[in-house]
């Protein structure tokens, strides 16, 4: 991907809009900026009556969210993002953005009370002020607190303040942030907003019709070694713990093997099993997680990675890769949206744009240094957690300047105490609609997918997938197994006969890609 610096014009006065983003900016730019602006300009295919803005003389830009219900008025100069209107609406300007997003509590089984106190549990120390107030439009909370300055982040924005707008069993919630000089207007500016603001009856869209289905023809070619995927086919490729016991695996099944992962920690340096890989005709997927090789753990990892401390890591790899004979692709900390990662927004003071601004801060290593064998995949998790709004994988992507493919992880862990079988039409059928619709243009893979044996057929879901991907889930090119154990559940390629049988006998088909040419 070629990386151009968008020009920001002057303000603009704009008539009535529809569309995806009102395009009035200041003259200036800023690392922040340049992301809000390259999200606002990413493609989706969402329906495009989902909302409609006008402005007014007086009272300024009036925005009415049909797909959420609600409204209000806000200052007419700044910029509105609603390319991804099923999940969240932003506001923005070069000094600041709110992001808007809709709770219906009683669809996640809880209160608006315990989603206010979960949503605020991890920046509980960082609050600096808490109040409250009813009107006739509402029942509001605005809930302030602050971060110390990220030092690799020039104009860092590091005031905070929700808004909490309770109405019936919704909670409307405006995350303000800004910079401490500007904190107090842009605190009246919300303030203002919530004065205005009124909840509606949500609108149902159909999100489906408008949604578009690919079916691309992958062609990538690097010194020797072309990564050619067809349509209506797709590349095999496996992970295990050992990982040459893919070579192994790979006699087992009598195939070769397409594509095979494997992890390693953002302080590590290259690894020359990458090359080895593609010395087999095996498309390397290096999986880099953000954590600290020694096991040592590091809540403030983004940040460090922004603040460039691990920069010659990067770098390194960055270096070694363009070295290589064959494309690398690169998975850069893979299920952010959920709380069991240490880049989750646990550590990250309820802030995405951290985890996007590390995101792209590896990413820009890799092209000052013209790696153009590295594909990079943004992966996150089918669930997010907490399954709130505000942490859906829509908050983290770092713009469709910055992603070569879109990653999907959806595991059927079997009948338990939280979950039941799965098949992979019940697993991965409304991810990947979504996922069409919100990064529309785009090739899909699955970073990691399995099966354990417990509740149904496993031999079922092998042989279901083999035959799903290459005919319904044609944007799907890449489908990487786990194969392997993870704390009680059992993942492996041979964990019966039957699912081993199943293995062999899908590899034999034409329309699986089992390797680079």
């Amino acid at each position: 991907m070629r990386f151009i610096k968008p020009i920001l014009i002057a303000s603009i006065a704009l008539p009535t809009l529809f569309g995806q983003v009102t395009n009035v900016q200041a003259a200036s730019t800023t690392p922040l900026l340049d992301l809000w602006t390259d999200e606002s300009k990413s493609k989706s295919s969402n329906p495009s009556d989902t909302y409609y803005l006008y402005r007014k003389p007086i009272k300024g830009a009036f925005f009415k969210n049909m797909y959420s219900g609600y409204t209000f008025y806000y200052p007419y100069a700044w910029n509105l993002d609603a390319h991804q209107i099923p999940n969240y609406a932003r506001l923005y300007h070069y000094n600041f953005r709110i992001d808007i997003t809709v709770q219906n509590t009683a669809q996640i089984y809880s209160t608006n009370a315990a989603y206010i106190s979960k949503t605020t549990a991890d920046i509980k120390k960082y609050i600096t002020k808490d109040s409250s107030w009813s009107k006739s439009n509402g029942k509001f909370r605005l809930v302030e607190y602050s971060r110390p300055v990220v030092k690799g982040i020039s104009n860092d924005m590091n005031k905070y303040a929700y808004l909490f707008v309770e109405k019936g069993k919704f909670v409307y919630t405006f995350q303000l942030k800004t910079s401490d000089k500007h904190y107090a207007q842009k605190r009246k500016d919300l303030l203002y907003i919530a004065s205005t603001f009124q909840a509606t009856t949500p609108k149902k869209f159909d999100l489906k019709k408008t949604t578009k289905l690919s079916n691309p023809d992958i062609s990538y070619s690097y010194q020797g070694n072309s990564l050619r995927i067809p349509k209506n086919s797709f590349m095999m490729g496996l992970y295990t713990s050992n990982s040459r016991d893919v070579d192994l695996l790979s006699s087992k099944l009598k195939s070769d093997i397409g594509s095979q992962f494997f992890y390693k920690p953002i302080d590590s340096k290259f690894d020359s099993y990458t090359k080895e890989l593609l010395n087999k005709k095996r498309l390397p997927v290096v999986t880099f997680l953000l954590e600290q090789g020694n096991g040592v753990k590091n809540p403030q990892i983004t940040r460090d990675i922004i603040s460039g401390k691990y920069d010659a890591n990067i770098q390194n790899w960055a270096q070694e890769i363009k070295k290589l004979n064959g494309p690398v692709f690169i998975r850069f900390g893979n299920e952010m949206n959920g709380s069991w990662a240490q880049w989750s927004h646990q550590n990250n003071y309820n802030d995405p744009d951290l985890y996007k601004l590390a995101y792209r801060h590896f990413v820009d290593i890799f092209r000052k240094n013209n790696t153009k064998n590295a594909y990079f995949v943004w992966n996150p998790n089918i669930s997010s957690s907490p399954n709130y709004e505000w942490n859906h994988a829509t908050m983290y992507y770092p713009g469709d300047k910055y992603v070569d493919w879109i990653g999907l992880t959806a595991y059927n862990f079997g009948n338990g105490t939280f979950s039941r079988f799965l098949y992979f039409d019940s697993l991965y059928e409304n991810l990947y609609y979504d996922y069409s619709r919100a990064f529309s243009s785009k090739p899909m893979l699955i970073g990691e997918f399995g099966s354990v044996e417990t509740g149904g057929s496993k031999a079922k879901f092998v042989s279901e997938f083999f035959a799903k991907i290459p005919t319904k889930y044609t944007n799907i090119k890449i489908a990487l197994w786990f194969s392997a154990k993870h704390d009680n559940y059992n993942f492996s390629v041979g964990t019966s006969q039957s699912s081993l049988d199943a293995f062999t006998k899908n590899m034999k088909n034409t329309n699986v890609i089992k390797g680079l040419k």
